[in-house]
C-alpha cells in the first residue's frame, strides 16, 4: 500500500486540479518490487523471449545505444527489410492460392 500525498502545483488551493499526487512507498514495497523485477527480467531471459536487440528494460541498454547499433549495424537495415518482405510474400500465398 502507498501512502497518496496531495502536492500543490501552482493557482487556487480549493481546485483539485492544482494538485498532483504523490506516492510514498515503504522500503519493503521497493525491495520486494525490485526483486520481482530481477525474477522476471532473469526468467524471460532464460527463456529467450525478448529480441536480441531490444533496449528497453534492459541494464546497461538506452535509446542512446540503440541508435548507436542500429546505425552502426547495416544488417539491421537489411534484416528489417528481409522481414517486411517475407511478411509480404506469406500474406500473398495467403491470399492467393496456386492453381493444381
Amino acid at each position: 500500500m502507498a501512502l497518496v500525498t496531495p502536492l500543490f502545483i501552482d493557482g487556487a488551493n480549493d481546485c483539485p486540479d492544482n494538485f498532483i499526487p504523490v506516492f510514498v512507498l515503504s522500503i519493503l514495497s521497493k525491495v520486494c518490487g525490485k526483486h520481482v523485477a530481477a525474477f522476471f527480467m532473469d526468467y524471460l531471459a532464460g527463456t529467450g523471449l525478448p529480441y536480441e536487440l531490444q533496449s528497453a528494460f534492459r541494464a546497461g541498454h538506452s535509446t542512446e545505444s540503440a541508435l548507436i547499433s542500429s546505425f552502426s549495424t547495416p544488417e539491421l537495415f537489411s534484416f528489417a527489410h528481409d522481414r517486411r518482405r517475407q511478411s509480404r510474400d506469406k500474406r500473398q500465398e495467403l491470399e492467393m492460392p496456386t492453381a493444381p
